[in-house]
Parts: C-alpha cells; sequence; structure tokens
C-alpha cells in the first residue's frame, strides 16, 4: 500500500507540474496547483524518510528472504532516486522562466517513467515485499503445523497415559 502511495503521489507531482507548466505559459494564476504540490511533494517526502530511516531496516534484517535492502540502498538505487525526483519538484517552486519550467517538467516526467525511472524501482520495491511477506507467511504456517502436530502427539500421550493407568 506505501509503494502504490508512493507511484500515486509521484504520477501526481508530474501531472500537477505539466498543469502548472501550462498555466505558466497562458499566465493563468497557479495557486492552487502549487498548493497541492506542496502537499504532495510533502507526503512522499514524509513516506520516503520514514521507509529510509526506519522501515526498509526492519524489513531486511533477514537478507535471504527480502531484496528491498538492494533496491532501496545498492543496484535499485531507490533512494537516491527518490530524492533526485523531490529535489527537482521542488524546482518547479523557484523557476521563472518558461524554458527552463518546461524542461525541469521533462526532467521529472523521465524520471519518473523513463528507462529504470522511479515507477520501475517503486515496482521492484512492492514485488519484493510482496516476496518477503509470502516468505514469512510460509515460514509461520510451517511453525504452526509443527506447533499443532507436537499438541497432537501430546494429546495422544495423554490419552494412552489415560487407558495405562485405567487398566491398572
Amino acid at each position: 500500500n506505501i509503494s502504490g502511495k508512493q507511484r500515486f503521489l509521484a504520477q501526481r507531482i508530474v501531472f500537477l507540474s505539466q498543469v502548472a507548466a501550462t498555466n505558466y505559459v497562458l499566465k493563468r494564476n497557479n495557486y492552487e496547483n502549487f498548493m497541492e504540490l506542496r502537499f504532495c511533494i510533502n507526503q512522499l517526502l514524509t513516506i520516503h524518510n520514514v521507509l529510509r530511516d526506519f522501515a526498509v531496516s526492519m524489513v531486511v534484517q533477514n537478507k535471504d528472504n527480502s531484496t528491498l535492502d538492494d533496491i532501496y540502498f545498492g543496484s535499485g538505487n531507490l533512494v537516491v532516486k527518490m530524492e533526485s525526483f523531490l529535489n527537482d519538484a521542488n524546482q518547479t517552486f523557484i523557476l521563472r522562466n518558461v524554458e527552463a519550467f518546461l524542461e525541469n517538467n521533462q526532467k521529472l516526467l523521465v524520471a519518473l517513467e523513463g528507462d529504470n525511472g522511479l515507477l520501475t524501482s517503486l515496482e521492484l520495491a512492492t514485488l519484493s515485499q510482496q516476496f518477503y511477506a509470502q516468505n514469512i507467511l510460509k515460514d509461520s504456517e510451517k511453525k504452526i503445523s509443527y506447533f499443532l502436530y507436537g499438541i497432537f502427539l501430546f494429546i495422544i500421550l495423554e490419552i494412552f497415559l489415560l487407558f495405562k493407568k485405567s487398566k491398572s
């Protein structure tokens, strides 16, 4: 769900940047677009910080079951991509000429949807987390099965002892 929210917010940021660029060219008021853009950037930044500083390290304590650490901090480079994307998104608020505004908008779009872009990395993070959760569920099912077998064996032994005691 968090990765889905990240994808939505990143796409919304690019969309709002495109709307703001159009309004800038047409000399329309951008106040509401900028307010929503700021809100989306702040939400995405908050989610990113929580994942970077806490959640990913908690999830990847057992690296045999998860590749999330590699996606965020290793070859997937999601941390760098996200921080670069957020930095570029924040540039929208300080640009003052049409050419720079449109260039930044294109930069955001490429960072989001380009080869090995942000959306691709977020999808990989989602898949990694799904595999991790499936592995945990499998391990939990095994442990529950062993526990139930143990209880069943204990009950059978108790019944056997009761019958043995009643015959004596």
